[in-house]
C-alpha cells in the first residue's frame, strides 16, 4: 500500500530472520533476542491511525438504534479491535474511503468490538485471537445487514 506499511513487513522479517540466523549459532542468544522481540512488540504496539475523517466513533448499546433510527441511510461499519493488527491496518483506508463517498445518504461509523463484546456477539464476529473476521466491514441498508466482508461461515 504505502512505503510505511512495505518497511514495516521487512523489519518484521528482518527480525524473524536474525531469530533463524540467532539460532543456528548461539541457542542463549536467541532466547534473549527472542525475549527483547517480545518486549518491544509489547511497550511499543503498532500505532492506531489518527487521520481525520468523516467516520462516526460508534458505542455498543447506540449501534442499533443509530441504524434503526436512520432506515434512509445507508451505514457502513468497521468492527475492528486494536490487539488485532490486520484491524489497526483497515482503519486508515476505511478513512479515506469515507472521506471520497460519504454523503448524507451514505454514513461510515466504526465500532471498537474489543470494548463492547455483545456487539461482536449479536453480529457474529469472531474475537478469539486466531480469528480470520477481524475487522469486519458490514453494510447496513434500512437497518438491516445487507452485506458483509469477510463473510460469515456458519460451521
Amino acid at each position: 500500500d504505502d512505503w510505511r506499511t512495505c518497511a514495516s513487513f521487512f523489519f518484521l522479517f528482518a527480525k524473524l530472520a536474525n531469530l533463524v540466523l540467532f539460532f543456528q549459532t548461539d541457542k542463549k542468544l536467541t532466547m534473549w533476542y527472542a525475549i527483547g522481540l517480545v518486549v518491544l512488540f509489547i511497550a511499543f504496539p503498532e500505532p492506531p491511525y489518527s487521520g481525520e475523517g468523516p467516520v462516526k466513533q460508534l458505542r455498543g448499546p447506540t449501534l442499533k438504534e443509530m441504524l434503526d433510527d436512520n432506515e434512509d441511510t445507508a451505514w457502513i461499519v468497521l468492527f475492528y479491535a486494536p490487539w488485532a493488527s490486520p484491524s489497526v491496518r483497515a482503519v486508515a483506508p476505511f478513512t479515506k474511503l469515507s472521506r471520497i463517498y460519504a454523503s448524507e445518504r451514505l454514513v461510515f461509523g466504526k465500532i471498537d468490538i474489543s470494548r463492547y463484546p455483545p456487539e461482536a456477539d449479536r453480529y457474529k464476529i469472531d474475537m478469539s485471537y486466531r480469528t480470520k473476521q477481524l475487522p469486519t466491514v458490514i453494510l447496513f441498508e434500512k437497518g438491516k445487514e445487507t452485506a458483509r466482508q469477510p463473510k460469515f461461515v456458519n460451521n
